[in-house]
């Protein structure tokens, strides 16, 4: 969020998730990290998982962004053409975030470049009322994610586990 907005912990304490066989995959995770190394089993198993699990995000986004060709000049780029989606190792400063724990390996991001019209657009101003794109995107899409990245992580393990190899970017 822009500087100046803040945003509470609890922005999705409404979501519940129930998880089931972690220690399991604990074991296999630190199986193939000890066999592979860290950096390697984070950037062959989770970084292709979270790039996957960010991707439902990002089109969602695109796609709720208001646009108005009749308004839109063609020599500027929109803010819809900034959206980018990825996984990384956080560094310092995204580590000191409340959102990333200081232990997670890698994080997925989407990202966007926006100045005051885009802040305006999503909460609103004096002249015009909000017209929320980054929160409803990524609501309406957690399951998605979900779904993408354990599809991805039970595939990758799965493969780790038979053929003791994993393939990813």
């Amino acid at each position: 969020y822009p500087r100046g907005f803040v945003v509470a912990k609890d922005d999705f304490s409404w979501y519940s998730l129930k998880i089931e066989g972690v220690s399991e995959l604990e074991k296999v995770l630190i199986e193939m990290a000890e066999d592979l190394g860290y950096g390697k089993a984070a950037n062959k198993v989770l970084k292709p998982a979270l790039r996957s699990a960010v991707e439902p995000v990002r089109v969602r986004l695109y796609q709720s962004i208001p646009y108005d060709r009749s308004k839109h000049r063609r020599d500027t780029p929109h803010m819809r053409d900034s959206i980018r989606a990825y996984a990384k190792q956080p560094n310092q400063k995204e580590q000191r975030s409340i959102y990333v724990d200081k232990n997670d390996a890698m994080i997925g991001v989407v990202e966007i470049k926006t100045d005051a019209r885009g802040v305006s657009q999503e909460f609103g101003n004096a002249r015009t009322s909000p017209q929320p794109y980054l929160r409803s995107a990524l609501e309406s899409q957690i399951e998605p994610a979900l779904t993408r990245f354990k599809g991805y992580l039970s595939y990758a393990l799965k493969q780790y586990k038979t053929k003791g190899i994993v393939t990813g970017k």
